[in-house]
């Protein structure tokens, strides 16, 4: 059975693995709302959760929705804390939500396979952001590895996905 959102007030307990989600975050989920920042680092939390649980998936780290802003508009010394106890470099993926004035994208830096993809259902690529995410890589290596990443071998693409308007539950 489908329970909507007016009956979220009958279930206290929404999340209990991950307590950052609200109703009122849930209610950006309806027809017309902005989907905001706290469901998406729900659903990337969730993804990360999944390749924990299962080996043969690639080891993936995701970045906060605040991550994107904070390396496009401060110092490296503001960022080194976002990944103060994490070797970013131990994943073989990161994923980087990126929220661009009315809509998300999403970079994924693929280290296992040396390259960095943006993906965007607008049209148009985003070359400041790869510059920005490449930047990143570099300090941050420099930072914990105290050695110089080096780009060979990688690829840096934009894509544009087509995002279909069609929902289906699952419900048995």
């Amino acid at each position: 059975m489908y329970l909507g959102l007016q009956s979220a007030q009958l279930f206290p307990v929404v999340i209990v693995k991950y307590p950052i989600l609200t109703r009122a975050d849930f209610s950006t989920l309806s027809d017309g709302e902005w989907v905001n920042d706290q469901i998406i680092n729900f659903y990337l939390q969730l993804i990360c959760q999944r390749s924990a649980d299962l080996k043969v998936l690639p080891k993936v780290f995701a970045l906060s929705t605040f991550f994107y802003l904070n390396v496009s508009t401060k110092c490296s010394d503001s960022i080194k804390r976002w990944t103060r106890n994490i070797d970013i470099f131990a994943y073989d993926l990161l994923l980087v939500p990126i929220h661009l004035e009315i809509h998300w994208c999403l970079a994924i830096v693929d280290l296992a396979q040396k390259q960095i993809d943006s993906y965007n259902s607008l049209l148009g690529g985003n070359a400041k952001c790869l510059d920005y995410l490449k930047n990143y890589l570099v300090e941050e290596c420099e930072d914990k590895k105290k050695e110089t990443f080096g780009f060979g071998g990688w690829n840096f693409c934009w894509r544009t996905v087509r995002i279909s308007t069609t929902w289906i539950l699952l419900n048995k």
